[in-house]
């Protein structure tokens, strides 16, 4: 194999085109996908494979949690991913860098479709290539993810993309995989985008590759996709939907039968969430739950914290509107132990700070919670400084309300002030970057570890 055709398979793994200035050339006469590429003697052959596996670890840093990355809370881009292309770099040096190298460069496949459908189809005929001369690496594939644009969504009925899914899975051998779709849309009024052949996708797509392998799941974009996609993957233990709705269908599966999740996201996705919790989602194990704002997810909130009150542990809340933000009863969840919430201070929300202290207020004294999470939202206030915010808001009955909660025990509380701009960050013993007018957090109660954030 020719090594320019090696750089061609090299990318469709990668960030989109054009994020990094490397010279093409100098990859071309360096491809590290092959394992019958040329390799270079150099001195680290001298190093052994524990201490250069170290080094490789070293250069990938930590992973975040996938789930709580997916496209709920933000369309995620990895442009800018430096550990992609260190990565790339350490694959050239030697045979005994390039194994390692090559494990995590495939951990992680995301395939752009942001362009023209032409580039699109030439990445996955150049996954394909890489992952068909050398099987050993589908076997390090643990997440393929795809963003695309509306008018590219047909890519799920190419034969090469199948023939991915096929390698990928006849080398999964029981481990976790995780599946993601975001559909970018041209604006925010923009409807959602729907399969061009339900059917297709079933027997095609979600049947053979999803259904028997799939641990973890992120949608976001789609409209009315088949029921199946979701509720037929029995090994699903994380599922994060944002923007989705499914296809109705009549009917629904035995409660033995259902996945039963581990954690959940959702968030603007009118109808559907209801009926999954109803006839297709086992939600009576659940540990963490994170949701939207408006009314019709509270209450689907609610209809699913019926399920899992005794095994919740993590609670995020994305917004709470005054109007019904008083209705959260948190003692009926003994076992939690993380709170996130995000107040937006704005017109149409009236004292969203008063409201969360009543909420913590309904935590008995007696309780597992060891962090909560605040994040307050500036928009359209008449607040010019974050400042103003600090001083007109009640900030000693949340004081007093994370006292009680703590009661005595140690417990972390992180506070995110976010004005579009830069970030400032402190914690109790160190507090030299945070402005002199804006700490609301004022309890000095030395089981309460606060941490703060500022985004000017």
């Amino acid at each position: 194999m020719h090594s320019s055709h090696k750089v061609m398979q090299l990318q469709a793994s990668l960030p989109d085109e054009g994020t990094h200035k490397t010279s093409e050339s100098h990859l071309q006469s360096q491809s590290p996908l092959s394992s019958s590429s040329s390799v270079v003697s150099v001195a680290f052959s001298s190093l052994s494979q524990e201490v250069v596996d170290e080094i490789i670890d070293h250069v990938r840093g930590d992973d975040s949690p996938w789930p709580l990355l997916a496209c709920a809370t933000v369309c995620r881009t990895f442009q800018d991913d430096d550990s992609t292309w260190n990565l790339l770099a350490c694959a050239t040096v030697c045979r005994s860098f390039q194994s390692r190298s090559q494990k995590y460069l495939f951990t992680d496949i995301r395939i752009f479709g942001l362009n023209d459908k032409e580039k699109l189809v030439k990445k996955v005929h150049s996954l394909h290539s890489a992952l068909h001369e050398n099987r050993l690496l589908a076997s390090h594939v643990r997440n393929i993810e795809f963003y695309l644009k509306k008018t590219n969504i047909g890519i799920f009925h190419h034969p090469m993309l199948l023939s991915i899914m096929s390698l990928i899975t006849q080398a999964i051998s029981g481990r976790e995989f995780r599946f993601a779709i975001e559909v970018r849309r041209d604006n925010n009024f923009s409807p959602e985008v729907l399969f061009d052949d339900n059917h297709a996708i079933e027997t095609q797509l979600v049947q053979p590759f999803l259904a028997p392998y799939v641990t973890s799941m992120a949608l976001c974009g789609l409209s009315d996709i088949p029921v199946s996609m979701v509720a037929s993957c029995r090994r699903l233990e994380w599922l994060n939907l944002h923007r989705v709705t499914l296809e109705h269908r009549d009917g629904e599966l035995p409660p033995t039968l259902r996945p039963r999740l581990d954690g959940f996201l959702f968030d603007d996705c009118s109808r559907s969430i209801r009926d999954l919790a109803k006839h297709y989602l086992d939600f009576s194990g659940l540990t963490m739950l994170e949701c939207g704002g408006d009314v019709e997810e509270f209450n689907d909130m609610l209809y699913i914290l019926g399920f899992c009150s005794s095994s919740l542990e993590i609670l995020k809340l994305t917004c709470l509107d005054a109007d019904y933000g008083q209705d959260y009863d948190l003692s009926l969840l003994p076992n939690l132990r993380e709170l996130s919430v995000i107040l937006t201070f704005a017109p149409q929300y009236d004292e969203p700070l008063t409201k969360f202290c009543y909420i913590l207020r309904t935590i008995p004294t007696k309780n597992k919670i060891d962090l909560i999470t605040i994040t307050a939202l500036e928009s359209g206030t008449s607040y010019s400084v974050p400042g103003e915010l600090s001083e007109e808001e009640d900030w000693s009955f949340l004081d007093k309300m994370l006292i009680r909660v703590s009661n005595g025990k140690r417990m972390a509380v992180t506070l995110l002030m976010e004005y579009a701009g830069k970030r400032i960050e402190s914690d109790d013993d160190n507090l030299a970057n945070w402005p002199d007018d804006l700490l609301p957090l004022t309890t000095q109660a030395p089981h309460i570890r606060k941490h703060y954030c500022l985004i000017l």
